[in-house]
């Protein structure tokens, strides 16, 4: 059962890793206009994203250590976010809670309809 989420968050990251490689200029953007991290800070992004996705997806060893790296960078990326863009993450929060025509919404209710199935099967089980 563990292994849905797992391989579910394993290949998001790897996706997201391998895109960043190739959309230059939105990484570029998202390191310079949106976090305002130092520069190259993508490349290692970029790495930890693929290797521990990678250690997800593929049953490999340092499961939990890959889980907690991701953990780290994913809420230090969003508290960046946050802390950086506030004006327009107020001014856009209702696209949190409808549906739209993009890839952003879809990737989302994906993410929903695995954990929802996740916790049916969990509750199931008891």
């Amino acid at each position: 059962m563990d292994f849905i989420l797992e391989k579910f968050i394993g290949a998001v990251f790897i996706l997201a890793g391998t895109h960043r490689i190739y959309l230059k200029n939105e990484r570029e953007h998202e390191i310079n206009n949106i976090l305002h991290l130092p520069k190259y800070t993508d490349y290692l992004i970029i790495m930890i994203e693929i290797i521990c996705g990678s250690v997800l997806f593929f049953n490999l060893p340092y499961k939990y250590e890959s889980l907690l790296l991701l953990l780290f960078m994913t809420t230090l990326g969003t508290s960046l976010l946050i802390i950086n863009n506030t004006p327009a993450i107020i001014n856009t929060y209702k696209d949190s809670f409808t549906l739209k025509e993009n890839s952003l919404s879809v990737l989302v209710h994906l993410t929903y309809i695995v954990l929802m199935y996740y916790l049916v099967q969990k509750l199931n089980i008891k």
